[in-house]
């Protein structure tokens, strides 16, 4: 079913990210295709209409990550593509926290993963990634902890979360912190 028939058009976000694309395509003269794999109209295409091939998404993501690893403008608008679409895809969001991680500052890693536990509130793993990365980079341990005070009450009642680690990981900060 195509956006229009959902009954609201395409979204906002989905024009931006085509705006985006057509302005990132003209600036850097981007034209692609036999000789890289990668056909960028194709992710135009799957942009514009909202797709929800979890199939395409994955192979235009992993063809970006081959062609352009490290040209972040295009590995942003594929993963913001995605995960407009599906949200709650743990490893995703891991992925692009890498990226973020490997080609640019900590805040723009932090924003990653703030949004990454607002669209997956209830993920373990992107709990556990983000207090993780905390622990790694945050100066102020009450930052860090401050982290753990938010997720942890929403996954307290997740069994599942103790033995994912989020206890033993904020456990174990709290003992190297000395932060009550």
């Amino acid at each position: 079913m195509e956006p229009e028939e959902a009954g609201g058009g395409v979204s906002e976000v989905q024009e931006e990210l085509v705006m985006r694309m057509s302005c990132l395509s003209r600036e850097k003269g981007l034209v692609v295709g036999r000789e890289t794999g990668f056909d960028e109209l194709t992710l135009n295409e799957v942009i514009a209409k909202g797709s929800l091939d979890f199939d395409m998404w994955t192979s235009l993501i992993s063809q970006i990550e081959k062609t352009y690893p490290d040209d972040i403008e295009k590995i942003c608008l594929v993963y913001d593509s995605f995960l407009s679409e599906f949200p709650l895809c743990y490893g995703y969001w891991r992925k692009y926290a890498d990226h973020k991680t490997q080609l640019c500052t900590v805040d723009k890693v932090i924003e990653v993963f703030e949004r990454a536990v607002r669209s997956a509130t209830y993920s373990v793993g992107v709990w556990v990634d983000y207090c993780s990365f905390s622990m790694s980079v945050f100066e102020d341990p009450y930052d860090v902890r401050r982290l753990f005070k938010e997720g942890y009450p929403l996954l307290e009642r997740i069994t599942y979360a103790i033995h994912c680690g989020i206890n033993t990981l904020n456990l174990s900060f709290l003992s190297s912190s000395g932060v009550p």
